[in-house]
Parts: structure tokens; sequence; C-alpha cells
């Protein structure tokens, strides 16, 4: 370690905070839970989780250059130096604790049933272009990610934004608790994870777990189009949230849509933020990017950033795999057509979504065309929120949909013979018996889309690989 590069935590600092005696004087530069992607004087973390033992991959993490391991007192490790400790997991709780209490700038957490990987990518990427700004690389958003991302947060930073997700209730507020934010968003309300709730309403309950714990007087921004805004805004003031303000198409909306024209494979997007008119451009056709770019605004706003030079810096922001990243493709057989990757997940909203944004496309001469799998976690609805799919696929000019895993079969059988596409199984099936290569034509738009555990992204591989 050269002196001139950033020491995240100092010897004596993680022995505070861990409770436990280092051996040797070092710091590190960055935390980790996955030895895989252990850097250079990164400290190692051997969580013991419902898979895999970290304390199997210790050498690993040294081979790939650890400076030190937190690891359980009854673990014996022959080389290198560490932090003993009675549970490792608790260890990073403790960390990402004293993470949150050296911080100084602003914590903005996020959350919803859809957009809030979106929201936290835009966020970070615009808040970063005007100061220093964390935010995780990836969706770390559960009870290893959000201690994982506070216990990386440089103390230094303005700007810290910190994804937070929920797959039960009571989650969110153990969560809050951690991120103590002193900005929160819910970016929405909707089925995702349905079958592990007993209703909506459920839903909403454990979404405002996030107003529980916060920082200051607390500043709250909620989607004002979304059925539940009502209850958000209650739930949030008897919270003791102090200042609540809310983003969508409402007329009373702080961060309001004016107007939106798709233009040449972009959006153009007028608003008003908190009365200020703003012109932007999105690199992206997906509708859904309207509302969380409203938030986004919003939330640069609340935290006292430049909203007029990240409405400038927009367009430099693109959209990631699996999350609407756009790729033009030409084939051997020379047609070239344009695929959107929406692969790394879905439910009823984010689909529904994703499917008017391709019926919108205009493409010119070419065919939209949609490859959709399976919808997962919705529990007794499974089946009535994937037939809901077909009002949106009978208004939008979508001409041609692929369907992919036994829900979608119902849905399959009702799409009209105009629209309708094979069935198969799984995305496997339609891989090894579809030829994508034959099919597309010059001009055609491609969007694929479904639940993570579907394996949509290696139909979207196999799209990649006609690329001549």
């Amino acid at each position: 370690m050269t002196p001139s590069e950033d020491i995240l935590w100092t010897a004596k600092e993680l022995a505070e905070a861990l409770g436990a005696p280092s051996c040797e004087n070092h710091g590190a530069l960055s935390v980790s839970i996955d030895s895989r992607f252990v850097g250079k004087s990164w400290l190692f973390f051997a969580i013991k989780g419902h898979n895999n033992d970290g304390h199997n991959f210790i050498d690993q993490a040294f081979s790939n250059g650890a400076c030190a391991v937190v690891a359980s007192c009854d673990f014996a490790y022959e080389r290198g130096f560490g932090f003993a400790v009675d549970d490792t997991y608790t260890a990073l709780v403790a960390l990402s604790k004293a993470a949150r209490a050296r911080f100084q700038g602003k914590v903005i957490a996020i959350t919803g049933s859809v957009g809030k990987t979106t929201i936290k990518n835009m966020l970070g990427y615009l808040l970063g272009l005007q100061a220093k700004c964390h935010a995780s690389p990836k969706s770390f958003n559960n009870q290893y990610g959000v201690p994982l991302t506070l216990a990386n947060m440089p103390h230094d930073c303005r700007f810290a934004v910190i994804e937070a997700g929920m797959n039960n209730p009571g989650e969110l507020t153990s969560l809050g608790e951690l991120i103590m934010p002193d900005i929160s968003c819910i970016s929405s309300v909707c089925e995702a994870h349905i079958g592990r709730f007993d209703s909506l309403m459920n839903i909403a309950q454990a979404k405002s777990g996030i107003f529980n714990h916060f920082n200051g007087h607390g500043i709250t921004l909620l989607p004002s189009d979304n059925p539940f805004f009502r209850f958000l805004v209650d739930t949030a003031k008897a919270s003791g949230i102090r200042d609540v303000f809310s983003f969508g198409e409402a007329d009373y909306a702080d961060s309001r849509l004016i107007e939106a024209k798709t233009e040449k494979g972009s959006l153009s997007v007028t608003a008003s933020i908190f009365g200020r008119k703003v012109e932007y451009k999105l690199d992206t056709l997906g509708e859904h990017w309207i509302h969380n770019s409203l938030a986004v605004l919003a939330l640069i706003r609340l935290a006292g950033g430049d909203v007029e030079k990240a409405a400038s810096d927009f367009l430099g922001f693109k959209p990631t795999v699996g999350r609407g990243a756009k790729h033009r493709i030409k084939t051997s057989k020379g047609a070239e057509f344009l695929l959107i990757d929406e692969s790394y997940n879905a439910n009823p909203e984010s689909m529904a979504s994703a499917l008017r944004s391709l019926g919108r496309t205009s493409p010119g001469q070419g065919r939209c065309v949609a490859v959709i799998a399976d919808m997962k976690e919705l529990g007794e609805q499974s089946v009535a929120l994937h037939l809901r799919l077909l009002s949106v696929i009978d208004k939008y000019k979508i001409d041609k949909v692929f369907t992919c895993g036994e829900l979608m079969h119902n849905l399959h059988e009702l799409i009209s013979t105009d629209k309708r596409g094979e069935w198969f199984p799984s995305c496997e099936q339609m891989m090894a018996e579809f030829s994508f290569e034959k099919y597309i034509k010059d001009g055609d738009t491609v969007m694929v889309k479904g639940s993570h555990s579907m394996g949509g992204e290696k139909i979207v591989a196999q799209l990649l690989s006609l690329q001549i």
C-alpha cells in the first residue's frame, strides 16, 4: 500500500469498530464478503451464509491480495493476520454502523417495488459528476448488501446513495436502522413479491418501514401516481418525517412530468422540478425511466445538488446490463436490429411498462418483438397477473410475442393469432429450438424480459452472438 492510496479503514478504526485487536498495523482500502472479488489490501469478512461459509475461502482471499480477514474466534487460519470475532455477520453490521456514525454527508435511501436500482444508479452517476459520491456498483440491497455498502462508504463523500430491498415484512425497518437516511425515497408499490405478502396493502406497510429510522428531521420522496400515495404520506408523517415531497404526473407533484416524446431512440422530457421548468434527454426508450428521472432530479434538489447540471448530464447515463441496455446488432444475413435487454428481472408493473415502451418505439418498417418469460414470487395471483398483460399486448403495436415458462402458457393461448409467437417451456428450450437468425428481419426491435431465475440473460447472450 502506497502513501497515495486512500485508506478506507485504519487498523485502529477496525479494531475499535469490531471490538477485536489486530495483529499488525495495516489499513484496508476496501471491504468484501466475496473472496473472488477481493483486491490488494482489502479486508475480507468470512460470512457464514445460507449456501456457503466464507471461512472456506480465506486462502483464496489472501491469494487475491487481502490484507486481513474477519473470522470466527473458533476458526484457525495459518497465514496473514486478522480479527477474531464471535460472529462475522454481526461484525460486518458493527463496521457499517461505525461507517454511518463517522459520515458527515447526505445519505439517501432508495426502496420500492420497481425502479430502485435504476434510480440508485442514475442518482449515483449524476451526483458523482458534482461531488464525491458513494453508491454500490450492484444491487447490494439486502441484509448482506446494505451493511457491505455502508462499510465501504468513505467518510469524506458529500453524498451516499444506498439501495434497500425486501422480500419479507420487517426487513426495511432493520435496514433503515443501519442506513439512518437523511433522505428516503419509495419509488413504487406494486405486486413484486406479492407471493410473500397477503395483500398490496401489506407491501405498502412493509415499504413504509424505511420511515422508522432517519437522520435529522426527516425528508422523504413518494410516488404521487401510486394508489398508496396517501397512505405513505400519512404513515411518513406519523413516523415523525417532517418534510414529505412527491414525484410523478399528478398536478400537485413537486417533481412533475410536463411532456415526454420519443426522438431517434431516446426520450425528450420536459418537467417541473419544484416549480422550475427543466428539459433533458434520456438515452432509452423505456417509459418507466421518465418517472425514475423525476425522482432522481427531486432527490438531487433535496440533497442540495445542482438540478440544471444533472439534467444536462442525463444523456451520458447509459442503461445497464439487463435493465434497458440497448444494442445495435448486424447479423451475417444482413439484418440490422435493435436489442433491448430488460432480462435482469420482472414483475407485473415493470413487465407492462417494458411492453408499452416496446410498442411505442416506432422502429420504421421493422417489427416490435417481445420475448417474455415467467414472473416469479406472485403466489396465488400468479396466473391472473400474467393474464393481465394481455390488455397491454392488445393495445400497443407489438407485432410478435414469444413466451417462455409454464406461467406464460395461459397468456400465450389468449394472445391474438396475428401477435402470437411460439411458446417454450423454458428459455433454454427456446435457445435450443428456435433460430433468431432466421426469424429476425432488418429494422426489427427485440425486447427480452423475465424474472432473473428464468435465465433470460442467456437469450440476450445468444442474440448478441449474432453480431458479425
